[in-house]
């Protein structure tokens, strides 16, 4: 399995679910889409990115109404370098702005970071290289900016005792600013004394959300980077014989939380917990998959306050809506 692929499994989160307590409704809108891209592609309002590094062509797909279609197709390629892989991807509000991001050589062989911007014209995509940084994840705000989760290294690799966790730019790639220091968090013992491994980052109308799992924190901010709270991440309640791989939380667009963990055992599952405030704490309540749960269905992600899945062995996207 190439790089590509490693990280399709681990965005794509294709990982059959479990039956649990509170209950996904039946879906309100089905959509039929090739069965390759449906099951290797990073979702994300409404669009799924298909990535390919060992030529660096983008593919982004539209799930709007009734019609599966090409949105946007691009090639992204380093001045006198190389793209080593594609590590995420995310929509603009508008569908008028994309952008990916993953790693690359440099033209002089060092390795950098990078943050491609495109859209559904032809012209060359807005390249924004960032030596000595890993971009974990991506998302567009509803005015679109873009906010990028970051980690930095010195030649070594081994991380910086001080950066910004967040990076906030323009749809051109012009950095805004910056937000949530590494200080923000005492080093932990594990995992090389990181805060984040397989983090979350997330957006509402007014919210961006960032879980970092290495130290079990939520923390939401305001889009002018001001921090509107932190809490504590419950650990995910696993049975005998599983073991947890990892979990994302999502905002839907009214602040609700949502966190997929998938789990693995004999038979894999994928648990989905809906999450809420309690003073400093979040509560999970798990989620039912109701008359879904038959045909196993797979958490691609969150649109407005629709969970998006795919089913096993089906071609067929479902949105559904947490019944309370």
């Amino acid at each position: 399995m190439n790089t590509v692929s490693r990280t399709f499994a681990h965005l794509c989160l294709l990982i059959p679910a479990t039956l649990t307590a509170q209950s996904q409704s039946a879906p309100e809108r089905t959509l039929n889409v090739p069965a390759a891209l449906g099951a290797n592609a990073i979702w994300s309002r409404g669009y799924l990115f298909h990535l390919a590094s060992d030529d660096g062509a983008i593919g982004v797909y539209s799930t709007a109404g009734d019609v599966y279609q090409v949105a946007a197709q691009t090639r992204i390629a380093l001045d006198g370098g190389k793209v080593l892989n594609y590590q995420d991807a995310a929509a603009g509000p508008s569908g008028t702005v994309f952008a990916a991001t993953g790693s690359g050589l440099s033209a002089d062989g060092g390795r950098t970071g990078l943050i491609a911007f495109f859209g559904p014209e032809s012209k060359a995509p807005v390249i924004v290289q960032l030596p000595g940084t890993a971009v974990f994840r991506i998302v567009f705000a509803d005015d679109g900016t873009l906010w990028a989760l970051v980690r930095q290294y010195d030649s070594a690799f081994q991380e910086l005792p001080e950066y910004n966790l967040l990076r906030h730019y323009d749809s051109n790639g012009k950095l805004l600013g910056a937000a949530v220091p590494r200080s923000s968090f005492k080093k932990t013992l594990d995992d090389r004394k990181v805060p984040m491994y397989i983090p979350s980052l997330t957006a509402s109308h007014d919210t961006i959300g960032l879980y970092l799992d290495k130290v079990e924190t939520w923390m939401e901010l305001a889009y002018d980077g001001s921090m509107k709270g932190q809490w504590q991440v419950p650990k995910v309640q696993v049975g005998e014989g599983q073991n947890l791989k990892f979990s994302r939380i999502y905002l839907t667009t009214s602040n609700q939380l949502v966190r997929m963990s998938p789990v693995g055992a004999k038979k894999p599952t994928n648990l989905v917990d809906d999450l809420q405030k309690s003073g400093t704490n979040l509560v999970a309540t798990p989620l039912n998959w109701g008359s879904l749960a038959p045909f196993h269905p797979y958490f691609l992600g969150v649109e407005g306050e629709d969970q998006v899945v795919s089913l096993e062995n089906s071609n067929t996207l479902h949105w559904s809506k947490l019944q309370h």
